[in-house]
């Protein structure tokens, strides 16, 4: 008789939940903001702003706690006990703080009452998944991530399905804002309710020291999810102020395009692939180490620079399929977003190559760097040209903190070759020049296929070159 096979540890079916909730989740957002869209461009505007501020409001109260909770959830149950009751009253603690500073902020604003009550309903409601995530986090480490992914995926029903019915009834902005808080008390109800069931707890009041032992573990880590969230928000800050709802919708509208494949890639690629096996390479073998990140290096700049030439050429195409024919200086938005592409491409990599090497303290710098441009930037550019200026103060605030990451980790781990990376970059420029001189002679879509094969033939050249 032959042996049993070894259990296995579920891995790829517990991603898999996880992905698909995920996916569902996402999926339904995007199909509402492009309903919203279609419906009112100024609506639209409204809640693309009180969603990134939203996301600034989770990540502060996040702050890089579960990461730091990991390890204890492993051990006896009443240190699993104490560290998750630390968590969740810092948490609580930051997310109420946030959320005030918020609301001073829109005030100080200035901004419409309507609109201040969409931001602070959307922003607490995004933010109260800070609170769901720590027992979220048990759960993973109890093995549990399908029935995390099924809450999940329940609740995003929940939530966008009460968006979708609302916004179809004709209410008004703020009862539709309220889809966010109705999502997240499924999530945190459900998992209280899932660990309960297992394993009956109640929550401890912790002492202070405990509570400052605990941020400070976690600070360095928390304070680059919070700048770098800011520098990708805070020229809708300026924008709102300057262009107000309707210039919003415009950026609302081609943004998306560029961070929504950026996030796929660093989400799944980069931090669950990539920046596990850097941690493990840098200690076992780094030779190997050299070779795989310079290999992602290129391989990315590449993907990235496809990505972005066929932005570019299909903007105009694009942004009226998805978002309608009322968006046309969103096109020209996307016209500038698109230098950027490679630009987050690269800076997430060497981001995550940085940590593997226990960098964080100088991303920290790099990134508060970048939003001191930002916020400079935007000053000087937003109130005379508010698109462009918002548009472009993304595009060169991300150069600067991707040149500081690539010039940071080039000195301990190449992530590029100047030869292989000009080939590339000409061979981009050379496609871009292809489709235009053929675009008089050729149909659009053929014209632009052969524009793109430069890029491809020298990505696949690379790679045969690598073997």
């Amino acid at each position: 008789m032959s042996a049993a096979p070894p259990p296995g540890h579920g891995v790829l079916a517990k991603f898999g939940a996880l992905l698909l909730s995920r996916w569902l989740k996402e999926g339904l957002q995007a199909l509402f903001l492009i309903y919203l869209a279609r419906v009112s461009a100024p609506r639209f505007g409204e809640f693309v702003l009180a969603l990134e501020l939203g996301a600034v409001v989770l990540l502060a109260a996040e702050f890089g706690f579960n990461v730091a909770l990991v390890p204890h959830l492993g051990r006896n149950p009443e240190e699993a006990k104490a560290a998750v009751s630390r968590i969740s009253c810092l948490k609580a603690l930051l997310l109420g703080l946030v959320w005030l500073g918020l609301a001073g902020l829109v005030r100080w604003q200035g901004y419409p009452p309507e609109l201040q009550r969409v931001v602070l309903l959307i922003a607490g409601g995004v933010g109260l998944e800070a609170l769901a995530s720590t027992f979220f986090t048990w759960l993973q480490v109890q093995g549990r991530q399908a029935a995390e992914g099924r809450l999940r995926a329940a609740a995003a029903v929940v939530g966008l399905g009460y968006a979708f019915l609302t916004l179809a009834a004709g209410a008004p902005s703020v009862v539709v804002a309220l889809f966010k808080i109705w999502e997240n008390l499924v999530n945190l109800a459900g998992v209280l309710w899932l660990l309960g069931r297992t394993r009956p707890w109640t929550l401890r009041r912790p002492a202070w020291g405990d509570l400052w032992a605990t941020f400070r573990q976690g600070i360095h880590f928390g304070l680059l999810a919070v700048l770098s969230a800011l520098l990708s928000r805070v020229n809708l800050l300026f924008l709102q102020s300057y262009g107000g709802s309707a210039q919003v919708a415009q950026y609302g509208a081609a943004w998306p395009l560029v961070d929504g494949l950026h996030a796929i890639i660093s989400g799944l690629l980069l931090q669950s692939v990539l920046y596990p096996l850097f941690v493990r390479l840098t200690a076992d073998d780094p030779g190997e180490l050299s070779r795989l990140a310079r290999h992602a290096g290129h391989w990315l700049l590449g993907l990235s620079l496809i990505i972005a030439l066929a932005l570019a050429l299909e903007k105009d195409r694009l942004i009226p399929l998805i978002f309608g024919p009322q968006y046309p200086e969103a096109v020209e938005v996307l016209g500038i977003l698109v230098f950027a592409v490679p630009m987050v491409f690269l800076q997430s990599l060497a981001g995550f190559a940085l940590l593997s090497l226990r960098q964080e303290r100088l991303l920290v710098v790099f990134f508060g760097g970048g939003l001191l441009f930002a916020l400079a930037f935007c000053s000087l550019t937003v109130p005379c040209w508010p698109l462009a200026g918002a548009a472009w103060a993304m595009v060169f605030s991300r150069g600067l903190v991707t040149g500081a990451a690539l010039w940071a980790i080039h000195r301990r781990l190449p992530l590029l070759s100047w030869r292989p990376a000009v080939l590339l970059l000409l061979a981009a420029g050379l496609g871009w020049g292809l489709c235009r001189g053929l675009s008089p002679f050729l149909p659009r879509e053929a014209a632009e296929l052969l524009g793109l094969a430069p890029l491809m033939a020298a990505l696949w050249r690379q790679r045969l070159a690598r073997g």
